[in-house]
């Protein structure tokens, strides 16, 4: 199989990777729809506090994970 250009293998791979999503039509239950922005909360800032630990910032990186529940303040 030929290389791709980088922009044609990144279709394929955004394409592949929406397949496993469910249908925009899906029924979303009333327990997912209260905790999904809660964890997406979470996720993000476990995320900026690594950008900040990466960029030296480890006070900034603290003050992040203390917003955090007990359980989910470990990188």
């Amino acid at each position: 199989m030929a290389a791709l250009p980088a922009d044609e293998a990144a279709c394929e791979r955004l394409a592949a990777a929406l397949t496993i999503l469910s249908p925009a039509d899906a029924p979303v239950t009333p327990t997912l729809e209260v905790i999904s922005p809660e964890l997406t909360a979470v996720r993000l800032r476990r995320m900026l506090a690594a950008v900040f630990m990466k960029a030296g910032r480890e006070l900034d990186a603290e003050m992040e994970l203390a917003l955090l529940p007990v359980e989910a303040r470990s990188l």
